[in-house]
């Protein structure tokens, strides 16, 4: 939870929507973010915290697998720059 809590300040720190859930299976929340259409769903679990990375999935390129959180930003921000779909 810490982890997650450090990225959710970092990332809101770029000026970025975020928000932390829990609470349900992770299955569940994943299939409400899809079904919400959240376009990137970012998991942290325990190796994700070990290693302080974030398992990326975005809604148009699926699965993108664990990235640093600077790393996302740097990908989100190019895709907004690039008016891309990430």
């Amino acid at each position: 939870v810490a982890h997650a809590k450090a990225c959710q300040d970092l990332f809101k720190s770029y000026g970025l929507r975020v928000d932390v859930a829990g609470g349900e299976s992770l299955g569940k929340l994943i299939r409400n973010a899809e079904v919400q259409k959240i376009p990137v769903i970012m998991v942290v679990g325990a190796s994700e915290a070990e290693n302080k990375t974030l398992a990326v999935r975005t809604r148009h390129q699926g699965d993108l697998g664990s990235m640093q959180p600077e790393a996302v930003i740097e990908a989100m921000n190019q895709a907004v720059v690039e008016k891309s779909k990430y």
